[in-house]
């Protein structure tokens, strides 16, 4: 994603079994078909910040996001790429990226792997909604609200990308 990033307010989810079969662009996807989903974000710093979030992906308080792992895209849901040069160029504080940011009160099941090595991740939690991620690859993670962040350990869901040992 460039240009400004996604901003979710409302619901972001991957196709569920229900929701099949659907077609297009000449594709039928049937069920048992893999409707996993990864989101790639550039973090670009094109306007010469200090502080790199050209291109977030935001949760708003009340929007809800499911994300389901798919082998294809080696159950990785959220690629968080590396800028060139970060390390000169991210230096207001937090020092790194700062692509990911969920507000507290935002609903999310992510069952992939989040994957920023670079990014300051911020995941705010809720009380009324469950909060949980797969696996956590990140320079740093924040967590605030008033409730708590899930970690959901699935061996079948483990990422594999080149350089990444598990």
């Amino acid at each position: 994603m460039q240009a400004g990033g996604v901003s979710v307010q409302g619901t972001l989810r991957t196709l569920m079994g229900d929701d099949l079969p659907i077609s297009g662009c000449g594709e039928t996807l049937i069920p048992g078909a893999d409707l996993g989903v990864i989101i790639e974000l550039r973090p670009d710093n094109t306007g010469g910040s200090t502080q790199c979030n050209r291109n977030p992906l935001t949760a708003g308080s009340s929007s809800t996001i499911t994300l389901t792992p798919s082998v294809k895209y080696f159950n990785v849901n959220l690629d968080i790429e590396t800028m060139p040069g970060w390390q000169g160029i991210c230096t207001f504080a937090p020092l790194g990226t700062n692509v990911v940011q969920f507000a507290a009160g935002a609903c999310y099941s992510i069952s992939g792997a989040i994957y920023g090595p670079a990014d300051n991740m911020v995941m705010g939690t809720t009380s009324t909604c469950g909060t949980t991620v797969g696996q956590v690859i990140a320079w740093t993670l924040t967590v605030n609200g008033s409730g708590m962040l899930n970690a959901s350990f699935n061996a079948s869901h483990l990422p594999y990308i080149k350089g990444l040992t598990q």
